[in-house]
């Protein structure tokens, strides 16, 4: 991992510059023909070719090439990376659960999973994850590795295990370490393991130091049934793993409501998955400021149908794109993530059945006819911008503009006069990653 200055002419931290065919900022009007300048680890100015002036430091890069925002992952949990193709597909959520538990790494096989996530991460275009860690491990490794990071420690207890669980979040918080790329979090894991008191203490610590919160929400249709109903098949997994002492309270709504009654929608607060809502969910949704972050290829992995992101970002609601864990994809690769919704691939292989009596779930066909619709500059945003907003790091990262770190990517587009559909449309890679300023990836050749 080498300084992006140093390879260019060996002048430090002064100012550079590049210029490429095509920059694509998010924030604007795709550019061509333009020249983006750096001091320190900040873009000092972009614009067109002839309006902005290149530094003495400057490289002007092949033909084909653009320069878009470092993408961000909203959603993942990077000390999973050593199970890649262990974990079974398209069964229901207890079953794999059950098959987690038995392949969760030791403490040094957390952080050997987070070191060769966050080597993929940078390798595919991801500058910034948003990570959760059940332990809290993997931010003591985040803060030596040059990528930007929100560490969310989780937090999970009901009955009995509920009455300790935030004095083990505090001893897991005692201390966390610091970096410039490196902010915390807190993360109550979902409604069917972790208590409504220790949902709520969470989120008072969280705005006590400021932190986000990230939670697991209809991401299966049991989570949806245990909650209205007291039954269904998380029950039956969470006495087979004795952590529920007598039966799970039927609380007689949903998710999304459980969500609003414990304030999540007036936090800051990323609601990971959301895959099953109604109408009557997602009005709910929109009255709040809690982002939803969509997980289309770890959701292709367990076999779900649609989501409905078009919908909510009809709403305005904030919807981020991340790529959950190995444990339930195949790759971090967040272009692929988006290419798979521009393409309607995130829904190839959907089995209906995973579907079947979810109200206004759409059918895979369905929503891989709304995807092309939403536009690709929409795309691009969630895996950008989107995700920094949720992640409460829109003022530094998730677009190309002056005063902002200079979290960047180089992609091949080819020759386009579309190059925002070209990103999502192609096969190009990453040639490089950019991270502050500094080099972080350069594609072999």
């Amino acid at each position: 991992m080498t300084e992006f200055t140093d390879q260019l002419s060996g002048h430090g931290r002064g100012p550079w510059s590049i210029q490429a065919d095509w920059i694509i900022p998010v924030a604007g009007p795709a550019i061509r023909d333009g020249i983006l300048v750096v001091e320190q680890d900040r873009i000092r100015s972009i614009g067109h070719a002839g309006q902005v002036k290149p530094s003495a430091n400057h490289e002007r890069l092949a033909p084909g090439l653009a320069i878009l925002p470092g993408l961000v992952n909203a959603h993942t949990h990077l000390e999973l990376s050593g199970l890649r193709g262990q974990l079974p597909r398209n069964v229901p959520m207890p079953e794999w659960i059950l098959a987690l538990l038995r392949y969760r790494p030791d403490r040094a096989g957390q952080l050997a999973g987070v070191r060769a996530g966050v080597q993929e991460c940078l390798a595919t275009g991801t500058t910034t994850v948003g990570d959760i860690s059940y332990n809290n491990a993997a931010c003591h490794e985040l803060a030596k590795l040059p990528i930007r990071a929100v560490a969310f420690a989780e937090v999970l207890g009901i009955a009995p295990a509920d009455h300790d669980a935030m004095a083990r979040l505090a001893r897991q918080l005692d201390n966390p370490p610091q970096g410039p790329l490196l902010t915390h979090g807190i993360s109550p894991h979902a409604p069917y393991s972790t208590s409504p008191s220790v949902y709520r203490d969470a989120i008072a610590l969280a705005r006590r130091r400021g932190w986000p919160i990230m939670t697991h929400l209809a991401e299966t249709p049991g989570e949806g049934d245990l909650l209205r109903n007291g039954g269904g098949p998380l029950l039956d997994l969470l006495r087979r793993l004795g952590v529920i002492d007598t039966s799970f309270p039927k609380l007689g709504l949903g998710p999304v409501e459980l969500a609003r009654q414990l304030g999540l929608l007036e936090a800051d607060c990323l609601l990971a998955h959301v895959n099953y809502t109604d109408d009557a969910e997602l009005d709910i949704l929109a009255t709040g400021r809690a982002s939803v972050v969509y997980c289309p290829l770890s959701s292709r992995f367990f076999g779900r149908g649609g989501h409905r992101f078009a919908d909510m970002l009809r709403r305005g609601i904030n919807v981020a794109i991340g790529t959950d864990s190995l444990a339930s994809n195949d790759s971090l690769d967040m272009l692929a993530e988006l290419r798979a919704i521009w393409s309607g691939d995130a829904w190839a292989g959907a089995t209906p059945a995973v579907c079947a009596g979810v109200p206004e779930t759409p059918t895979a066909a369905d929503a891989a006819a709304v995807a092309p619709n939403v536009g690709a500059p929409q795309i691009l945003e969630m895996g950008t911008i989107n995700g920094a907003k949720a992640l409460g790091l829109a003022d530094r990262t998730g677009s190309l503009e002056p005063g902002k770190q200079a979290d960047l990517i180089i992609v091949n587009v080819g020759q386009t006069d579309d190059p925002v559909a070209a990103v999502l449309q192609g096969q190009g890679g990453v040639e490089r990653t950019i991270v502050a300023g500094r080099a972080v990836f350069r594609k072999s050749r």
